[in-house]
């Protein structure tokens, strides 16, 4: 799966599962172009046999954000997608993935 692809499957699952829980809401564009880029990166060490896909994904945001990003059914969510993106792409995790919250007042609002 090329990264347009992979950022397309992953918007589409985050965003669907996400109005069931933040109605009227949308995951910043951002968050998915960075999320699909470090797992096709990562797929592609794999693929070359030099590394692994990750286990730990960690969103550095604005404190004032944070609140929201600590919804443990937001972050269910968008771990379902990463794991089905992976698995869509005949890869599997050693792990059961999971998503740390770091706070960073020099990163811009959301």
């Amino acid at each position: 799966m090329n990264l347009q692809k992979l950022e397309t499957r992953l918007q589409t699952l985050i965003e669907v599962d996400l109005l069931r829980i933040l109605p009227g809401s949308n995951v910043k564009d951002v968050i998915i172009q960075k999320l699909a880029g470090v797992i096709q990166h990562h797929m592609d060490l794999v693929r070359d046999g030099s590394g692994t896909l990750p286990d730990v994904y960690t969103l550095v945001i604005h404190p004032d954000t944070a609140q929201t990003w600590v919804n443990e059914n937001l972050l269910a969510i968008i771990l379902h997608s990463i794991t089905t993106v992976a698995q869509e792409s005949g890869f599997k995790f050693t792990i059961a993935p999971v998503i740390t919250i770091k706070t960073d007042e020099t990163k811009q609002k959301n």
